[in-house]
């Protein structure tokens, strides 16, 4: 298995030390781009879903290949700054880019029944094949942030014929047992509320009181017991341990057999990175674990100001290239699909 080389290096803001402040500013700061709805280069797409309905995306037709698939983290839509900076600029660089509204992330016009949950990879999977076909290319550049990044792990470990050609997922909790455990810790409750606040607004069925058909999940309880009174539930599942062990991709690593990079911060306060360093995977799993970016955050000094710089689009951006270019297509065997297109492109 070919190592790719690494991401340029990440050098944290001299007045920004620790994950907790990398963390909130990187979700408070000014992201720099306009709402995707508001740039005339996206429009809003229906994707069909094979279980019936659809979800909502963005889409920006682009004929530079690979086509690029942006999947946001739990309680976040395509709205969330860092999704639409990686939209922005990659189509920008003329490829073809789908940015998906996960279910009960998106408009009026999402057809769902369920809502998002981390291990359910047919989403990911349907939007892979809908980018294939509307883009005609068999080259697809993967990104899951956060939540989204266990699915398309979990997606990978179990095999599919519409695997990317590669794949980069960020800060990704791929044990939801641990990560929720790790949330009720007195130093992380707010974060706990946060992102439980974050998944009641895309759950209109947690009305809070007894009537029929809705769900009653107490305000201050957390993830963990959000996901006992609810999420289990809905998707059928007999208990907890049971749907984390279903939804979590530490399972299914080793098991890997297409290319992908794993970025992590080795001080992430949301999702720590022990689990990642420890678990068994595939040769083709990669993991760079980068000093300082807290979750999702990674702001550096700006070169020649004090002001920040985001640098996580740089280092999704050094993926996308290495891809673009081909030169990792050349020397994994299992993408002959991917190889023979690149050889008549040449």
């Amino acid at each position: 298995m070919l190592r790719l080389p690494p991401p340029p290096p990440f050098r944290p803001h001299p007045c920004l030390p620790g994950g907790d402040l990398q963390t909130v500013l990187g979700l408070a700061l000014p992201k720099g781009v306009a709402p995707l709805e508001e740039n005339p280069d996206f429009v809003r797409v229906a994707i069909p879903l094979r279980c019936g309905g659809t979800l909502d995306g963005w889409y920006h037709h682009g004929e530079v290949q690979p086509a690029v698939l942006l999947l946001h983290g739990l309680g976040g839509t395509t709205r969330s700054g860092y999704l639409r900076q990686g939209a922005v600029r990659f189509a920008g660089s003329g490829h073809a880019v789908l940015a998906l509204d996960h279910r009960g992330s998106g408009d009026e016009h999402e057809e769902s029944t369920r809502p998002y949950m981390a291990g359910h990879i047919d989403d990911v999977e349907d939007a892979l094949l809908w980018l294939k076909e509307r883009a005609a290319t068999t080259r697809i550049f993967a990104v899951g942030y956060s939540i989204s990044g266990n699915t398309l792990l979990k997606l990978l470990g179990h095999g599919t014929e519409h695997a990317p050609e590669l794949s980069v997922a960020i800060c990704p909790p791929i044990d939801l047992d641990a990560a929720s455990h790790d949330l009720r810790h007195p130093r992380s409750k707010a974060y706990d509320l946060w992102v439980l606040r974050s998944c009641r607004r895309w759950v209109p069925e947690l009305t809070g009181d007894s009537a029929p058909g809705s769900y009653h999940v107490p305000r201050l309880s957390g993830l963990r017991r959000f996901d006992e009174l609810y999420m289990g539930p809905v998707w059928g599942f007999e208990n907890l341990s049971q749907y984390y062990r279903s939804a979590s991709a530490v399972h299914s690593l080793h098991r890997v057999e297409s290319p992908v990079v794993v970025l992590h911060s080795d001080n992430d306060p949301i999702v720590s990175s022990r689990v990642l360093e420890t678990a068994p995977r595939s040769p083709h799993v990669q993991v760079e674990i980068i000093e300082g970016g807290g979750h999702l955050g990674f702001l550096e000094r700006r070169p020649g100001s004090l002001g920040v710089h985001r640098w996580l689009p740089d280092a999704v951006d050094h993926y996308l290239a290495i891809c673009r270019e081909g030169s990792m297509v050349r020397h994994h065997p299992g993408h002959k699909a991917a190889r023979r297109e690149l050889a008549r492109s040449e």
